[in-house]
Parts: C-alpha cells; structure tokens; sequence
C-alpha cells in the first residue's frame, strides 16, 4: 500500500521519506490537503501522513474529507501541535494515529506499521467489489485468515517461545469453549482469534518481551500497553473473526474484580471470550518454560487458581479449568492439531525433542 506524505514543509517530507522508503514503502507527497485529495482520487487506496496546519485546506479538513471520499485510506496525524484537545478531535474524527514533532524513528515505524497492518485488515478490496456478496465475504475471511497465519509464522521467527504459546492458547480457548457449553460456532472461533490475543506485542521492544529477568517497574507498564496496542491494529474489523480477535486482544487482562487492565472491566461486563483467553493465557504462563522462571509443578498452579487468584478470574471458568486440569494438560502437550484449527494447517514447526527443548 502506498504512503502519502502531506505537509507544506519540504524538509518534513524528507525527514519522513528517507525511513519509510528504507522500510520498502512506496511513498509520494503532497504539499497540501487539496493537492493530497488529487492523488488520492488517482489512487483511493494510501496511508497518508499529514501536517494539521498547512495552507490551502489542513489535514483535519482533509481527515474529513477522506472519511467520506476515501473509506479504503486512512490517515496519521503528524504534527507539532501537541495540545490533547486537538488530538482528541483528530481521533475522534477517524485518524488512526498521531506522531508528535520532532518524530521518533520508533514512533514512526511502529504507527506506520500498526496502520499499514490495520487498513489491510479492515479496508474495502478493490479486488471484490465487482464480486457477488457471498463470494466477497468468502474473500475477506480468507484474508482475515491468512493474517492471523502470518502473525503466527511471524511470532515464531521473531520470537520462538510467544509463537508456541500463541497457537496453544487457540487450542486451549477452545477446550474451555467446550466446556463451558458454547456453540460450536463460538467455540471454533475464539479457537481462531485467540492466536491473536498477544498481538500487540509486537510493538513491545525486544530489550523487553526478551528480558531474560524480571521486568523493572517501569518496563512492565511499558508491557502493559500491549492490549491496548492490540485493540488499535483490530479496531475496526468487520469479519467476525477479527471482531472477537479484537474483543479479545484489548481485554484478556481484565479481572473478575475490577482490578484489571486496561478498562477495569469487572465480572461479566468482561466479554466471555476474553474471560476465557485470560485464565487459559495465564495457565499456559505459569505451567511452560520461560527464559525467567521453571514450569510450576501441578499442585502449586492449582493453588494459584484455586486461592491465590481467586478474585482474578470468572470462578465458573476456575471451576472448569480444576475440574478438567488433566483434559488441560493433555491438550497443552498435545502437536498441534490442524483439526481442530483449520487454519493453521502447516504452519507448526517441527516438534522439537526433548532434549533440545
């Protein structure tokens, strides 16, 4: 997708084009919001980063005009104004990001990305419009689809340990699913959009997703915002999917208390699906390996969910999740069962043994 830089500045434009383009964005610039909607009318389809104050017509009048002219783009506030008022009215008004000048290359490579990943998840296809509506819909879930195997396939070459979770938090999800006595629909769907309830990770710094340690105060409120960074890639999405992926992503760290994050969502005004994605996410956590701590033993997982945490999670789900700790286990050391999530169908790496385990 092309990246579209508006600002009336020509020594901005530079300062934004030289990364993106060494990122492998296709870029053009624009020096105002009418000359912007040009280029957007020849190609509705760009991310577009742009100043708010510049002449002729600003970038909040053009973020008006692009929400109704140019559904398929979306754009990022970039600008030297950094009153909350104004930022609040411009993402308000659709924009699906803002960077402050002077921008950080971070920054700007993580908002950028986080759009770019975004806009192909929830924009129109040019490529089925002319299509039947059944045959689109088929389209765009098979889209949804191959996302979610790309994340997956993506977390394992990025980071071994998060891509081997990720996929048995699927399958674990979706065993509590069953139990619980959810549809078959539903059931088969959170075994899906579970994979991605870590997505937001991936804006996390690997200085700490891989700290070999605990986590400083400072750097776990840093790990904290990952629901938040999740919710914002998924925002949007209009496949079911990606709208339970969503659901998901933003509150799997909420509490039965209240007492969670980032909403401070209590007992049932938590989604059911995210319930169920936060006590299986937490007991694949305590019962695996990670570079800083040893698997627990049973009895002292079962004495977390059953005392230690007891206001932390639905007790109907701790109550499932004891009742059937073995169908648990069973199914976290199971291969990974293409059956039972389609989707992923070779993708799973090689069972490693367990000697290079």
């Amino acid at each position: 997708m092309p990246v579209l830089l508006v600002d009336d500045d020509f020594l901005v434009r530079k300062a934004l084009r030289k990364p993106l383009e060494a990122w492998g964005c296709r870029v053009a610039e624009a020096v105002n919001g009418r000359d912007a909607l040009d280029q957007l009318k020849l190609n509705p389809r760009q991310l577009v980063l742009s100043d708010i104050d510049m002449p002729e017509m600003d970038g909040l009048d053009l973020l008006q005009r692009m929400e109704h002219e140019f559904p398929a783009s979306g754009i990022i506030m970039v600008t030297g104004m950094s009153h909350e008022t104004l930022i609040d009215e411009a993402l308000s008004r659709g924009a699906i990001g803002f960077i402050q000048k002077p921008f950080r290359i971070a920054e700007l490579k993580s908002q950028v990305t986080f759009a770019l990943r975004k806009l192909l998840l929830t924009g129109k296809n040019p490529r089925t419009d002319d299509l039947s509506a059944p045959v689109a819909a088929h389209s765009a879930e098979s889209s949804a689809r191959d996302f979610a195997r790309l994340f997956v396939l993506t977390s394992d070459l990025h980071h071994v340990e998060t891509g081997t979770h990720i996929r048995r938090i699927g399958r674990l999800s979706k065993l509590l699913a069953d139990l619980v006595g959810c549809s078959a629909e539903f059931s088969n769907l959170i075994g899906d959009a579970a994979v991605l309830h870590d997505i937001g990770k991936l804006a996390i710094p690997d200085a700490i997703l891989k700290k070999p340690g605990p986590l400083t105060t400072e750097e776990f409120d840093i790990m904290k915002t990952h629901p938040v960074l999740g919710g914002q890639i998924l925002a949007g999405a209009k496949d079911p999917f990606l709208k339970m992926a969503h659901t998901v992503a933003l509150h799997h760290h909420e509490r039965w208390d209240g007492k969670g994050y980032p909403n401070g969502l209590a007992g049932e005004d938590c989604p059911l699906e995210a319930r169920i994605v936060g006590i299986v996410d937490v007991y694949d956590a305590l019962t695996e390996r990670r570079v800083y701590k040893e698997p627990w033993p049973v009895e002292r997982v079962k004495s977390f969910f059953a005392e230690t945490n007891k206001n932390t999670f639905d007790p109907d789900l701790v109550g499932l999740l004891l009742a059937h700790y073995d169908a648990f286990e069973a199914e976290r050391l199971s291969e990974c069962n293409s059956e039972q999530i389609s989707w992923q169908a070779g993708i799973c790496p090689q069972p490693q043994s367990s000697a290079s385990a």
